[in-house]
């Protein structure tokens, strides 16, 4: 069984699991291994290129509008207090030393915003983050920034190659859970073979968990439910195991 043939399988062959079960470790682990990259690149390769796109767009304005700042003694130092406001489609920049911090975040749903003594990221309307520069010990200024955001293919390239070894090492550890609790399932294989079994099961699960990274949900359930239909399908896969022999 090819591994396209068998991808499409593992939705609705269970007689399939029989085929895959006989196939050797190394040809196992192939498949899990590609089906991980694969949609791990379909999860965040659209991630990846939109951040790409904000920074690159981002550095491009921050050199041309954002005066000379420096972030100095728990401070935000700007010549004659002009401040700047960058505003890009999903997010803005904001370098304010003059107005209350507070009362400046409520005006914006996705900010990155640098106050007067104080940085704030907003997102979707809630703030995530508001410290004082001293706690975070923050002293930079405006080349220190504009040298980060110029790194914005490095960061895209790092936040794409972790957020796959994040997917791929996810995907062996629910099989592995999803082979302990299928312990439960009768059926004459040993643990060996429900662990390779569970990486076929769990087919269904990571196309799932790649819809909900690209919609971008991030809810319990979208742990949870993963795990129950790799679950399912692995009580399923041995059910067919079991009619076929």
């Amino acid at each position: 069984m090819n591994i396209f043939k068998g991808f499409i399988k593992s939705f609705y062959d269970f007689k399939s699991y029989a085929v895959f079960k006989k196939q050797s470790g190394g040809k196992s682990f192939l498949y899990s291994l590609l089906l991980a990259i694969v949609f791990s690149i379909v999860a965040f390769g659209p991630i990846t290129y939109k951040v790409n796109s904000t920074m690159k767009d981002l550095a491009s304005e921050y050199n041309e509008k954002v005066p000379d700042f420096q972030i100095k003694g728990g401070q935000l130092q700007i010549p004659d207090n002009k401040g700047a406001e960058i505003v890009s489609d999903k997010s803005t920049f904001v370098l304010d030393n003059t107005s209350d911090v507070n009362v400046l975040a409520d005006k914006y749903k996705n900010a990155v915003i640098f106050g007067r003594d104080s940085l704030v990221l907003r997102s979707e309307g809630t703030t995530a983050l508001n410290q004082k520069y001293s706690l975070l010990n923050l002293e930079v200024g405006k080349a220190e920034i504009g040298n980060f955001l110029n790194m914005h293919a490095t960061l895209a390239a790092l936040l794409f190659g972790f957020s796959t070894i994040t997917f791929i090492i996810g995907l062996y550890i629910r099989a592995l859970l999803v082979a302990l609790l299928g312990t439960i399932f009768k059926g004459e294989t040993t643990f060996g073979q429900r662990y390779k079994l569970s990486l076929y099961a769990t087919t269904p699960s990571v196309v799932l968990s790649a819809i909900f990274a690209v919609a971008g949900l991030n809810f319990r359930g979208t742990t949870i439910l993963p795990f129950v239909l790799g679950l399912v399908y692995l009580y399923l896969g041995i059910q067919g195991i079991n009619k076929a022999e």
